[in-house]
């Protein structure tokens, strides 16, 4: 920035070297204030990516915590039998449920 000094006398040239200053020191506002518009834009976009970011990230999580737990309780063996004094059906099953191995029925 090119200052110019403004003397005692208050003459035309005086008048146009203060406005000249004045040009210089607000001029370039005008610059500041696009770099701060476009910093923000690119605060916003970042912003909008890292959001998304999360979504997926949780989305994932879910999907992870889902596949564990179906694998967690998972069937491993299913067997129908007859009741020969009731007639009644069952299904008789072999789990597995957090590790543990368990026997259980249920009505067919």
């Amino acid at each position: 920035m090119a200052r110019k000094t403004i003397g005692t006398n208050w003459d035309r040239e005086n008048r146009n070297d203060l406005n000249h200053n004045f040009e210089e020191l607000y001029g370039s506002t005008g610059q500041a204030i696009k770099a701060a518009d476009e910093a923000k834009k690119q605060a916003n976009n970042a912003n909008s990516k890292a959001n998304e970011a999360s979504k997926q990230a949780n989305y994932a999580k879910s999907q992870g915590d889902y596949a564990k737990e179906v694998s967690d309780s998972a069937l491993l063996n299913k067997n129908t039998i007859q009741d020969e004094d009731t007639g009644k059906t069952y299904n008789w099953l072999l789990k597995q449920k957090n590790g543990h191995v368990i026997f259980d029925y249920e009505e067919a």
